[in-house]
């Protein structure tokens, strides 16, 4: 069994990290269940009470190693929020999700 430690609070909250759990955790049933397409695939989760604010992988992690650490936060412009290392997404991925996010809002 695996466990996630919560390495950066400074600007997380509890929401915050419970929902990166969540979503990696989603990302590694996806592996398990062979529901995977290299690195052109992407799952997102918008944070509870930030309604503008969602995370999503970084380019290039096979879904088997992402963790709630290794998730980006980034607000509807696609702007990163926090501090972030890695790849990035190219331009054009994050727009996906911006735009379905965006679509939530507005139902």
């Amino acid at each position: 069994m695996s466990a996630a430690f919560k390495t950066s609070a400074s600007d997380m909250n509890d929401v915050e990290w419970e929902t990166r759990c969540e979503l990696a955790a989603v990302y590694h049933l996806m592996d398990h269940l062979g529901w995977i397409d290299l690195i052109k695939t992407h799952m997102s989760a918008r944070i509870p009470g930030q309604p503008n604010h969602f995370l999503i992988n970084d380019y290039g992690d096979m879904f088997d190693e992402i963790t709630a650490n290794s998730l980006f936060r980034m607000d509807m412009d696609c702007n990163v929020i926090g501090s972030a290392v890695g790849n990035l997404m190219p331009p054009v991925s994050p727009f996906i999700a911006v735009s379905i996010r965006a679509a939530e809002t507005q139902s």
